[in-house]
Formats: structure tokens, sequence, C-alpha cells
């Protein structure tokens, strides 16, 4: 395995470690590295994206769920598109629908058509090439 491998490996390691909110801070931080490792062309900028991803499910459920949870409507929330993102791609069990009141599959559909950014994971990644 070549140190450029080694690098992108440890950075998605720790990367994924990271909250939503903290992501910011990293990219401002460490983003020559960033800049770095994704001027190659091997499929680097997918992981960061796929990462990305992860991070936003884990935040919806460790941060949004409880809340829904709680009474909060989705609307209500700082970034329903994160939610949007979540409900997306199929987070959530259907009793941990049911237990936020969303399992209605229209009112899901009509949040997601509303709130979801098609280009969500692609922007937050371009945030992160720019955040110098």
């Amino acid at each position: 395995m070549s140190l450029t491998d080694t690098l992108k490996e440890a950075f998605l390691e720790e990367f994924s470690e990271l909250n939503i909110d903290n992501v910011d801070n990293y990219a401002k931080e460490n983003n020559k590295a960033i800049i770095f490792l994704c001027s190659f062309n091997d499929g680097f900028n997918e992981k960061i994206e796929k990462v990305l991803g992860d991070i936003i499910i884990k935040n919806v459920r460790e941060n949004y769920y409880p809340r829904l949870f709680r009474g909060r409507s989705p609307e209500s929330l700082a970034y329903p598109k994160y939610l949007a993102y979540a409900l997306e791609k199929n987070s959530f069990s259907f009793d941990e629908l049911r237990r936020i009141n969303l399992e209605n599959d229209s009112w899901r559909n009509n949040f997601i058509k509303k709130h979801l950014d098609g280009n969500l994971l692609k922007n937050l990644k371009e945030k992160l090439l720019n955040s110098s």
C-alpha cells in the first residue's frame, strides 16, 4: 500500500468519526491535505461523499431522532434536508418511523420531495474543498 493510500484511509477513518457540526472546522484545519487527497482521480471523491452521507445519517439518528421522539416537528429542525436525506435512504425501520409519527408514506414522500437536496453530498464535498 502506498503512502498516499495510507493517508487516504487514515483521513476517511478520522473523518467518519466527525459530527456534521464539526465538518466545517475540520475542513478549514485540513483544507490543503483534503485538496491533495482529492487530486487523484481514483474514486476518493466518491468515498468522501459516502462518508458524508454516513455522517448525516449518524447525526440524524443521534440528534434529530430523539427530538422527533419527544414530539418536535420535522419542519422545525435546523436542517430538514438532513432528515430528508436519511428518510430517502431508508435509515429508519418502520417501528422507528411509527414512534416518531413518520410512518405515513405520503407525508414522508412529500417531506423528502420538499426538503431533499439532490446535490447535498456534492455540495458538502465542495464546501470541504473550498473552506480555507
